[in-house]
């Protein structure tokens, strides 16, 4: 009889049971967690990310420690990603424009002559790109 009576109780608590939707960030803005290098970084979600449409030296290379203590002083500020191509590239990371303060890092490194315009990048900030870098 007790059996009876549980099942019927069992089953309206479990009906009754709250779900919970995570919370998202529904907007492109995270934060710069850490730097890795002058045009690579992780962002608050623990997602790497490359900026696109820049090269900055590689480790080892002259201009690295430049290139790379530069970008550090964005290191805890809002970023605003924004997409434009390939989602990846071939190591995983995120490609993408980045802005800290509504300023283009991209732009920002190409004035600072401390990346160069990536090779094979054509896309829509190109001529922006060409004229930082003069």
């Amino acid at each position: 009889m007790k059996t009876l009576f549980m099942f019927p109780l069992l089953m309206l608590v479990s009906s009754c049971a709250v779900y919970f939707e995570p919370e998202f960030n529904l907007t492109d803005e995270v934060a710069i967690y850490q730097v890795v290098d002058g045009d690579t970084f992780v962002i608050s979600g623990g997602e790497y990310v490359r900026i696109l449409g820049v090269d900055a030296p590689e480790k080892g290379e002259e201009g690295y420690h430049e290139a790379t203590d530069f970008l550090r002083q964005f290191e805890g500020k809002a970023v605003t990603l924004e997409s434009e191509g390939a989602d990846r590239d071939g190591y995983g990371r995120l490609l993408r424009h980045a802005y800290v303060d509504s300023q283009s890092l991209a732009v920002t490194l190409l004035q600072e002559s401390l990346a160069d315009i990536y090779e094979d990048y054509n896309g829509t900030y190109y001529e922006e790109f060409l004229a930082a870098s003069r």
